[in-house]
């Protein structure tokens, strides 16, 4: 026995006996979008109100207004640039300064990173990823990555070297007092086992 209801709406029968509306009162009908009190996603009457945007008058969701400065979007942009909030232009911009290349940026040492390794890199490559066995020496996961440990790349000797993984051979570009001191730690390490 199929139990059917009847629309909450119209007072149709409907098949679906957990619809309380008919496909027509609910908006599956051509795929319209129903508003108002029909629309499944209804909550209270303040979806039916219309809200504006209080500098140039264009239309706002209902959040803008309620949780939002109650401005469109270009008006909330020209609001932000007038009162400073958003000042985009020379040292006013927050990240004036910030991002500096060659020889003013922070990493800068001796600007020897565009010249070319030396010409038996590729052994010295394949017998340090042998050696330490593709590990890379801080978490011990696959690694790929030869660190110069003096950041200097015409120095391959094998006490300046050292295997890392992707994530921690970047992680080294910062901070390089430290990373110097960590891995010559590590070396004395190795040469004590040896």
């Amino acid at each position: 026995m199929v139990k059917i209801n009847n629309c909450i709406d119209c007072g149709n029968e409907i098949s679906d006996y957990r619809a309380k509306r008919c496909p027509k009162c609910f908006g599956i009908k051509h795929s319209k979008r129903v508003s108002g009190k029909n629309n499944h996603f209804f909550i209270d009457g303040r979806t039916l109100k219309q809200y504006y945007c209080i500098d140039c008058g264009k239309k706002i969701c209902v959040d803008t207004y309620l949780y939002g400065n109650k401005r469109c979007r270009s008006c909330s942009i020209k609001y932000a640039h007038k009162t400073g909030i958003l000042n985009t232009k020379g040292k006013n911009n927050g990240m004036y300064g910030i991002h500096k290349f060659g020889k003013n940026a922070p990493g800068y040492i001796h600007g020897n990173a565009y010249l070319p390794y030396p010409v038996e890199w590729k052994k010295i490559r394949l017998f340090i990823l042998n050696y330490y066995s593709d590990k890379c020496q801080i978490c011990f996961k696959n690694g790929n990555h030869i660190h110069h440990i003096d950041y200097n790349k015409s120095n391959c000797n094998f006490n300046n070297l050292i295997l890392l993984c992707q994530k921690h051979h970047s992680k080294t570009l910062g901070n390089r007092d430290y990373w110097y001191a960590y891995f010559n730690y590590i070396k004395e390490q190795e040469l004590r086992k040896d």
